[in-house]
């Protein structure tokens, strides 16, 4: 037998009424949770670009050739491995709401392309490593599935407007991962007259010796340099994002005070239309605090359920998003990060408070004697 405050009987009595709070909260938190992956990927495919530099850095001239007695300082420091001389080329593709991401590749020799795959634990898909000087290119996979892309496909400014890089240059090499750098090999002869406006180089440094590397080189004379960090480019991104990042966080407090204003009001206008019930409960001798133990305790099995059902929701979201469009599109896949759990454990917890508050104030108002008056 049940006891008379069971949530069993509650919700067998109330089964449209519950099932439409706990969908309504399990909505709510898919809803939030869809806008915070959804932000996540679009920061995270911009981020990729960032990856390269965890394991070289960059500099170059702001005008013309760096100074020789800075490189001769460079080349004899003992936290540097090797400079590779390099130009840069750039293309994009399109993020999850449709705007373009750039990323960048280096003109590079054929024989320095191996050194730097090495150092990033790079291998390839399919395709090697070209020639010096031939309209060639090597692209990561996630690339050629961005970009509809394969083996002898074409890449450049005669093919594709997202390809800001004169020529035309045949599709030979396919690598793997999220490091999204791509190569095109070029004569160290040829890449020194096109630098002539800017002289640049990529900086390997010794074995754990990348942050070291990067002080010394924060520490030379600035006279025509510049340095370029991993740790610099991601403060910089970071900056950047700032004012997108506030206004989102705030439209997400403004989204989680609405729902939760309004799925409290509904619960509170249900217990309400409840108050013969808890008056007649009173009457037989239930007192007012277990009366609202027991609502708490019916909001609470609501809410958590809710929950449940909407991180469930989130988690079949992810799958279905990653493999049917984050993959196949090279975005970053959809996750779900520390920042979310908090948010998504908000809205049952304000729900809680928006209803167990003048809910509670309600039954201590109740009167069971007229509530039996108007019964009988």
């Amino acid at each position: 037998m049940h006891k008379p405050l069971s949530y069993y009987l509650y919700f067998k009595s109330n089964k449209k009424k519950t099932l439409g709070m706990v969908l309504s909260i399990a909505f709510s938190i898919l809803l939030i949770g869809v806008i915070q992956m959804f932000s996540d990927n679009m920061s995270e495919t911009s981020y990729r670009d960032l990856k390269k530099l965890n394991y070289v850095s960059i500099i170059r001239s702001t005008k013309g050739n760096i100074p020789k007695e800075i490189m001769e300082k460079i080349k004899d420091n003992s936290t540097v491995d090797s400079l590779i001389t390099v130009n840069t080329y750039h293309y994009s593709i399109v993020n999850i709401i449709g705007g373009g991401v750039s990323y960048t590749g280096y003109y590079m020799d054929e024989k320095d392309i191996p050194i730097i795959m090495d150092r990033m634990s790079i291998k390839f898909n399919s395709g090697g490593i070209p020639k010096n000087d031939e309209e060639k290119i090597i692209i990561n996979s996630n690339i050629t599935r961005a970009r509809g892309k394969s083996m002898g496909g074409f890449m450049g400014n005669e093919v594709s407007n997202m390809d800001y890089f004169k020529g035309k240059y045949e599709i030979t090499g396919i690598i793997k991962g999220d490091n999204l750098i791509s190569f095109i090999a070029r004569s160290k002869e040829l890449i020194s007259s096109s630098n002539k406006q800017v002289e640049q180089y990529l900086l390997l440094p010794k074995a754990g010796k990348l942050k070291e590397m990067n002080n010394f080189l924060r520490a030379l004379p600035k006279t025509n340099i510049e340095l370029v960090t991993y740790q610099d480019l991601l403060q910089e991104k970071k900056e950047d994002d700032e004012g997108m990042n506030t206004i989102f966080n705030i439209l997400i407090i403004i989204i989680i005070v609405v729902l939760s204003v309004a799925l409290g009001n509904s619960s509170y206008i249900h217990y309400f239309q409840r108050r013969k019930e808890f008056g007649l409960l009173k009457a037989i001798g239930q007192g007012g605090d277990k009366i609202i133990l027991r609502m708490v305790k019916e909001i609470t099995i609501s809410s958590v359920l809710g929950l449940s059902i909407g991180f469930i929701l989130l988690l079949v979201f992810k799958g279905i998003g990653n493999n049917l469009y984050a993959f196949p599109k090279g975005l970053s896949l959809f996750h779900i990060n520390a920042q979310l759990i908090p948010r998504i454990i908000a809205i049952p917890i304000f729900i809680c408070i928006f209803s167990i508050i003048p809910v509670s104030k309600l039954l201590v108002k109740i009167e069971p004697i007229s509530i039996i008056e108007r019964v009988v």
